[in-house]
């Protein structure tokens, strides 16, 4: 049996149109084992309930809600199950819209290349100090293990780096303006990164510091990307300032044809060549010098008989 409500979740017009049919074709296949599975543990005398997906006659998906139990007659025996069903389809929907929407702000949180502290002043000293959520995505730390301990923001800069920092938060707490500041610092995970550090200074009435506003952004990409072509240029330097000694004018000996270096000693021309550049001779003979050396050859022979 099955009331109205029940027909219209399965899109069937009256009850002669399903009267008699299985239901299980309704249920969508990944769900359709865990149905059977219940039928199956009602009538052996067990409650159940399910959230399950179907198809309903007319091709619209459905999702529905369960609730099964036996039914007996007077000497106790099952003769049916009885079930109390809901249509939750609105309620799976928001459900994936809110899955989604977290899917999307994680994303978009571990994008996040910057994050925001607040420190506040009493007396020019630091007496506390607030971090945003955004904090673990450029340090692995969050807010919380921040506040709970206070030397965490110093503890995790690199060790290079820390006389800098500590110098810094010095000249803030005197009340000096002062310029961005890029420095390392050590995450959670243990990797190395670099951050930029801008702070903004808060004064009241009086010109008396009450606050600062630090903003924290990940540089390491563009750190890299610097090295790297600090790197190339340093590269071409050396490359252009060998192409400009051998450019230069070279003392060689009219004889031999050995060169003199800048400290006097002479060399020959391959291998002052070898030193100042990457090239590498291999040995051979000009046309000119293999006629040369094959008529010296000749009178050779002709002199000794040979």
């Amino acid at each position: 049996m099955m009331n109205r409500a029940g027909l219209d979740m399965i899109q069937a017009d009256s009850l002669d149109q399903v009267k008699g049919q299985c239901v299980y074709p309704l249920v969508v296949e990944e769900h359709r084992e865990a149905f059977q599975a219940l039928v199956k543990d009602v009538f052996q005398g067990n409650s159940r309930n399910l959230e399950f997906r179907i198809i309903g006659l007319g091709g619209r998906p459905c999702w529905l809600y369960t609730k099964a139990v036996p039914l007996r007659n007077d000497r106790g025996e099952i003769i049916s199950a009885l079930s109390i069903t809901t249509d939750i389809t609105d309620r799976k929907l928001a459900e994936e819209l809110l899955r989604q929407s977290e899917a999307r702000y994680r994303r978009i949180t571990e994008g996040i290349t910057d994050y925001l502290y607040t420190v506040r002043i009493e007396n020019g000293r630091a007496v506390e100090t607030t971090h945003s959520p955004a904090c673990a995505a450029v340090t692995g730390y969050t807010a919380e293990e921040f506040a709970a301990d206070p030397y965490l923001w110093i503890s995790m800069v690199a060790p290079e780096d820390r006389e800098l920092i500590q110098s810094r938060v010095e000249h803030i707490l005197e009340g000096k303006d002062i310029p961005p500041i890029e420095h390392r610092i050590l995450r959670k995970d243990g990797k190395l990164r670099w951050v930029s550090d801008n702070i903004i200074l808060y004064r009241d009435q009086a010109g008396t510091l009450v606050s600062y506003d630090g903003v924290v952004k990940d540089i390491t990409e563009r750190k890299l990307a610097e090295e790297e072509r600090e790197k190339l240029v340093n590269e071409l330097k050396d490359a252009a300032a060998k192409i400009k000694t051998l450019n230069g004018m070279l003392p060689i000996c009219s004889y031999c044809k050995k060169i003199r270096d800048d400290k006097g000693y002479w060399e020959r021309v391959e291998t002052y060549i070898s030193k100042h550049t990457d090239t590498v001779f291999s040995h051979g003979m000009c046309p000119e010098c293999a006629k040369k050396a094959l008529h010296e050859l000749e009178e050779f022979k002709e002199q000794h008989g040979h």
